[in-house]
């Protein structure tokens, strides 16, 4: 994974007080919810992966939960 896309993953763990994790797993809780989404649209944002990379990054998600998250 790449370096800036866990430093991203991190300040927003950080943010809302989530480990990253948790950011990265399967768990659902609004908070957790919340930090991923912020970061996975910072790293579209701020990167040039596509949809399938960062779903594959985010573990292992779908492309479509990936842009379901930028809306």
């Amino acid at each position: 994974m790449s370096g800036k896309i866990m430093e991203i993953i991190e300040e927003e763990g950080t943010k809302l007080g989530v480990p990253s994790f948790e950011i990265l797993g399967r768990r659902r809780t609004k908070r957790v919810v919340e930090a991923r989404k912020n970061a996975i649209r910072r790293c579209r944002k701020e990167t040039c992966y596509s949809l399938a990379e960062l779903g594959e990054m985010f573990g292992g998600r779908d492309h479509t939960t990936i842009l379901h998250h930028l809306k």
